[in-house]
């Protein structure tokens, strides 16, 4: 089958063969977020905490910075940098860091909120029974897992 059939869409083994040539591409995306994922440890929090690994293009980083202020310091920063990625890459993937100043997203917060506590069925049950009398059902269902949880059956 060709490459394009005839509504202008591609084959499926056209794109699969085009993914297999570009083998490469997709292994350099994969680095770039593992990169991602452990960027404050490869350049420590201060400067983390201003960029994002873009993208790799020919081996060149996009790093997007948040400041201008900072752009300027990496920008003189950029031998360092090439070489801490490169260590953490184990061998010489990136040849040079491209400084691109853009708003960052926000930087994700973990959910600090606990566990909901885990309830045996003896006592769940037994809230249930407890909360039985409660004509509506939200509320009551709401009360008898607020006693169970507290363990107040």
């Amino acid at each position: 089958m060709g490459a394009r059939g005839e509504a202008g869409f591609q084959s499926v083994d056209g794109l699969v063969a085009r993914l297999l040539k570009n083998k490469k591409g997709v292994q350099d995306g994969g680095r770039v977020g593992r990169l991602r994922a452990a960027w404050p440890t490869v350049v420590g929090r201060a400067i983390a905490d201003h960029t994002v690994p873009g993208y790799l293009s020919h081996a060149v980083l996009t790093l997007f910075v948040d400041e201008a202020a900072w752009l300027t310091e990496l920008n003189y920063q950029r031998p360092v940098l090439v070489e801490r990625i490169n260590q953490w890459a184990g061998g010489g993937w990136l040849q040079d860091v491209r400084l691109v100043q853009r708003t960052l997203p926000p930087a994700e917060t973990p959910d600090l909120r606990p566990a909901p506590p885990t309830v045996d069925a003896a006592t769940r049950d037994r809230a249930r029974t407890a909360a039985a009398t409660i004509a509506d059902h939200e509320l009551r269902d709401l009360i008898a897992r607020t006693l169970a949880a507290a363990g107040r059956v």
